[in-house]
């Protein structure tokens, strides 16, 4: 719980989010494991399951924004680099430069170039702001933009033109990136497919067939040897239990909701945190699949039976 907590705070960090939050996400975890005692489980089992739950879901949507965020600097990361190289062409100092960027329209990203700007005025050496920049925005993009920026201003190189050059590289790599995820779509609808449309479908039809088979048994019993309408049938083992079996399917539709979300922003976006944009979305229509797929199924076959 404790490991929870330090990440949640660490993320509350990046997003610029006061300590206070944290409290009341602490007190939204324990209300939480106290509604999970309702469950008919382990009373303590009951109560971390609740709060650790409550503790995963808010570390997951804090990573998610932070990813989200991460991805809006990368998007205009290239005409940021531009515009701070046209500037320290202009003769602006580096400070100069990310406060001239940050007045400019680059949308949320604007604040973060401010708060970069005012370090380096403050006395921040200039590297120092631009790793604090490069751990809040958590980008693999913005730490090597960093890193050569570093590595210019050691060597004493033409800034100006490392950024221009590097801007234009970034520019390459996304259209690059936009290829890619074109191509990999058929794969991913692929995976959306198997695993929230069509699974969903044959569970329920597979819990309707156990349901008819258990009501066939009950007739079976009822017969004696077991003859229907004078025709042999061999006898059935015991019945399987319909709720538990429809329990387990539930868990397992959505494990593999939850997975199939995680491979899908993999292969979009190659990082995990973005799948919880795909989890909810894929959860409520794999299970909504699932009964509506097992409620038409069942009321057809019994119908049809007429059992």
């Amino acid at each position: 719980m404790n490991i929870l907590g330090k990440y949640i705070e660490r993320e509350m960090e990046r997003l610029g989010l006061e300590r206070r939050y944290l409290w009341l996400f602490g007190v939204l975890s324990v209300l939480v494991g106290l509604v999970f005692l309702l469950l008919p489980l382990h009373p303590v089992l009951s109560f971390l399951l609740g709060y650790l739950l409550t503790q995963a879901t808010v570390l997951g949507v804090l990573s998610y924004l932070v990813s989200a965020r991460s991805r809006a600097v990368e998007d205009v990361l290239p005409d940021i680099l531009q515009f701070i190289s046209s500037s320290l062409r202009a003769g602006l100092t580096v400070d100069r430069a990310f406060l001239e960027a940050a007045s400019r329209r680059f949308g949320s990203v604007s604040r973060e170039l401010e708060r970069v700007g005012r370090e380096i005025v403050s006395g921040v050496p200039v590297g120092e702001a631009l790793r604090r920049w490069a751990w809040r925005m958590k980008s693999r993009t913005v730490d090597r933009v960093v890193f050569l920026i570093e590595e210019g201003m050691k060597s004493g190189g033409d800034l100006p033109r490392l950024l221009s050059a590097v801007a234009s590289d970034l520019r390459y790599s996304q259209i690059f990136s936009m290829k890619l995820r074109a191509m990999v779509r058929s794969y991913t609808m692929f995976l959306i497919l198997s695993g929230v449309v069509i699974a969903p479908l044959l569970f329920s039809l597979t819990l309707t067939f156990v349901e008819v088979s258990n009501k066939l048994k009950e007739l079976m019993t009822a017969e004696s040897e077991g003859e229907i309408a004078g025709i042999q049938m061999l006898r059935m083992g015991e019945e399987i239990p319909v709720d538990d079996l429809r329990s387990l399917f539930f868990l397992l539709i959505s494990g593999t909701s939850f997975f199939t979300a995680l491979l899908i922003s993999v292969i979009n976006t190659g990082s995990e945190r973005e799948s919880i944009k795909y989890v909810i979305p894929f959860l409520l229509l794999a299970n909504f699949l699932f009964f509506a797929g097992y409620s038409l199924s069942r009321s057809m076959i019994l119908s049809i039976t007429g059992l």
